[in-house]
C-alpha cells in the first residue's frame, strides 16, 4: 500500500515512480486474468497511479475508473466528473458528455446547476 501513499503526492521521488510502474504492471496483470468482481477500492487507487501527478497515462486511469465504478456501490458525482475529464483528456468527447451526464444526476438537486455549468466548461476545452 505504500505505493498508494506516496502517489496521491505530486513529485514522487526516483524510487516511487520505480514502485507505480511495477504496481501497473502487477495492476494489468490482474486485470488480464478478466475476474469477476474486480475489488473497487483498489481500482480507485490504481486510477490515482495513472493519473496526471504520477504516471500520466490517462487511458488506464480512465480503464480503472471505469471498473471502479462497474464494481462500487457508491457512485459519486465527483467520480463520473473526474471520469469526464479523463475522456476528454483522450478525445472521447461521447463518453466525456455521458460521464458528465450522470455526474449531474447524482448530485444534489440543488447543486446540479453548479455541476452543469462545471460540465459545460470542460466540454468547451482540451487540453
Amino acid at each position: 500500500m505504500e505505493v498508494v501513499a506516496e502517489s496521491r503526492h505530486e513529485g514522487v521521488g526516483p524510487k516511487g515512480r520505480a514502485d507505480q510502474r511495477r504496481a501497473a504492471e502487477v495492476w494489468e496483470r490482474f486485470v488480464a486474468l478478466d475476474p469477476p468482481t474486480p475489488d473497487a477500492a483498489l481500482a480507485f487507487r490504481m486510477e490515482t497511479v495513472f493519473n496526471e501527478h504520477n504516471l500520466d497515462d490517462p487511458g488506464r486511469a480512465c480503464r480503472a475508473l471505469e471498473i471502479a465504478l462497474e464494481h462500487t456501490d457508491i457512485p459519486t458525482a465527483g467520480r463520473y466528473e473526474r471520469l469526464a475529464r479523463l475522456y476528454q483528456r483522450q478525445g472521447r468527447m461521447r463518453e466525456s458528455a455521458l460521464a458528465a451526464d450522470r455526474a449531474v444526476e447524482l448530485m444534489p438537486r440543488l447543486l446540479r446547476g453548479w455541476m452543469r455549468r462545471q460540465m459545460r466548461d470542460l466540454s468547451t476545452t482540451r487540453d
